[in-house]
């Protein structure tokens, strides 16, 4: 048995039931007396049963009316918590905000800007995947995700993300640092050359990391052959085989925290810094309220707001409004 009901006519039996008058709930629902009996007559002819008992005295539910009542006031609670939520989510403060990052950028800083996001907004709630460079590019452009915290995608994608809508904003960038387990011979040096490290044990990252690309670049630029190569997927596995000695590595600031493990140090590099931009990326189109009130506060920080580790810096930009872009004036 399939019974449609408007809201208007589950609100009226409500009243009444609520008011055990129909008098004082047209009064409540500001309706004439008989436009609401005919709206009750209504529901009872559609459902074929009496929901309320009348008499000169007094309107009382029968057991048919109070089962309608407790369906009708579900029904309309319910509709006024998601009509409630979904005005919120149109005015950027309710959803949900899914974001993805760089495991190293997961770890730092990301979690300041959604603790900003989260004092603005308390009632959103924020989805975080860390994921490889190689991996962010095509989830945003599949929609999984609606803002990437991510390094420069490289230049050869730069067509395709234009052409698929997406845009890359500069907001900060990290200068690149020599790793070395403990008594290596560099560590006599104040500074390394990359030149110092041709036929060295080397430790890289994975090839889907966005610090091996720029690694690999280097090297090649610099003429550098180490003498043997091991490739590790995440940052502590880099960390941990550097720390048994068994090669050294380069990484830039925001994934130096996470290679300061016991058996390993740091030291800068000569020469033109090498830099790593970092950024977000996201659909040049228009966005969902979440993730536009998010991109609001990130552009909206300055370096005076944020904690930055060592060997990092606060660049964004003055605006935003056209595709930004990768900056490549530097040497990375």
């Amino acid at each position: 048995m399939h019974i449609v009901f408007s809201l208007d006519q589950l609100a009226a039996v409500v009243a009444v039931a609520g008011e055990r008058s129909f008098s004082r709930a047209a009064e409540v629902r500001l309706l004439a007396q008989s436009s609401l009996s005919r709206t009750v007559a209504q529901v009872e002819r559609v459902s074929g049963v009496r929901l309320f008992d009348r008499t000169t005295r007094q309107v009382t539910l029968t057991r048919e009316g109070e089962e309608f009542v407790k369906m009708a006031t579900d029904i309309l609670a319910s509709y006024e918590r998601e009509t409630k939520s979904f005005g919120a989510y149109l005015a950027g403060q309710r959803g949900v905000l899914r974001l993805a990052a760089l495991p190293s950028l997961a770890a730092s800083l990301l979690p300041q800007m959604i603790r900003r996001f989260r004092s603005r907004f308390p009632e959103m709630t924020v989805e975080v995947e860390d994921v490889l460079a190689g991996q962010i590019t095509e989830q945003v452009q599949s929609g999984v995700i609606d803002v990437a915290i991510t390094a420069a995608p490289a230049k050869s994608l730069e067509a395709s993300m234009s052409a698929s809508g997406i845009r890359f904003d500069v907001v900060a960038a990290d200068t690149f640092y020599c790793v070395l387990p403990l008594h290596h011979r560099l560590l006599d040096k104040p500074v390394v050359q990359w030149s110092d490290l041709a036929g060295e044990e080397f430790v890289a990252f994975d090839q889907a990391s966005s610090v091996r690309e720029i690694v690999d670049r280097v090297l090649v630029d610099q003429g550098v052959v180490p003498a043997r190569l091991i490739s590790a997927r995440n940052v502590a596995s880099v960390a941990g085989l550097c720390a048994a000695g068994l090669g050294v590595s380069a990484a830039p600031g925001f994934v130096l925290p996470l290679m300061a493990v016991p058996g390993t140090t740091t030291r800068p590099f000569g020469g033109a810094p090498v830099e790593r931009q970092i950024g977000v990326l996201r659909s040049a189109g228009r966005l969902a309220p979440p993730a536009q009130q998010f991109l609001d506060i990130v552009y909206a920080t300055s370096a005076d707001d944020i904690a930055l580790p060592d060997g990092t810096r606060w660049s964004v930009a003055a605006t935003h409004d056209e595709f930004a872009g990768p900056d490549r004036s530097t040497p990375a």
